[in-house]
């Protein structure tokens, strides 16, 4: 079994740049699923999807931008769309640097300050030449998050042994990282799909900087 734990992380920035808009709500879930080639091999297919609720901060806001980072390696190019059918997805398609690919979400059309608005995107991975690190990390990368729901799921017999739910906090120049704490997360049954999750506790992880 390649993933044998599963960390569900939060990184947490003060931020003091203007943003364009700020996250109120973010929703991830990766769905994991183990899959055989042809040949016999064995892997996983990663399924992504991320929804956010933002508030423009500025009028005339038409991009919303989202960073994805996979640590695996695939020879297939990944499938990825917008949840929503009325917004259109730009895609950047190479990974830069740092290893994120840079995508945006295009609404068609501007949007006032302080409206309101839903986007998201679906992704689609399998790692056929290089297995995914266990670990998952959401975040609002340079933008506030204010509400944050982070779930991992697994067939019965694919549901690592343990998982924690880490929460990292940048320092002010983002060069390093602390660990704020560590929890272990306890499996639950989904009762839809029968698969079993895990889901970072949100007692703590309402934040507004």
């Amino acid at each position: 079994m390649v993933i044998n734990a599963a960390a569900l992380t939060y990184h947490a920035r003060r931020i003091h740049s203007s943003q364009d808009f700020v996250i109120e709500e973010l929703v991830g879930l990766l769905v994991v699923a183990r899959v055989c080639s042809d040949e016999g091999r064995e892997r996983h297919r990663y399924t992504y999807s991320r929804q956010q609720r933002i508030r423009a901060t500025r009028n005339n806001l038409r991009l919303v931008g989202i960073r994805s980072h996979w640590s695996g390696q695939s020879r297939t190019l990944e499938e990825v769309t917008s949840l929503y059918p009325e917004h259109r997805l730009l895609d950047g398609a190479v990974a830069e640097e740092d290893g994120r690919i840079h995508r945006w979400v295009y609404l068609l059309g501007p949007i006032a300050r302080n409206r309101r608005v839903r986007v998201g995107i679906k992704q689609v991975f399998e790692d056929t030449y290089a297995a995914m690190k266990p670990y998952y990390r959401e975040s609002g990368e340079d933008h506030r998050v204010q509400k944050l729901s982070v779930r991992v799921r697994f067939a019965c017999d694919e549901a690592p042994f343990a998982a924690w739910q880490v929460v990292w906090k940048r320092s002010k120049s983002g060069s390093t990282r602390q660990e704020v704490s560590r929890d272990e997360c306890r499996p639950i049954i989904d009762p839809d799909t029968g698969g079993v999750v895990y889901e970072l506790v949100p007692r703590l992880w309402t934040l507004a900087v």
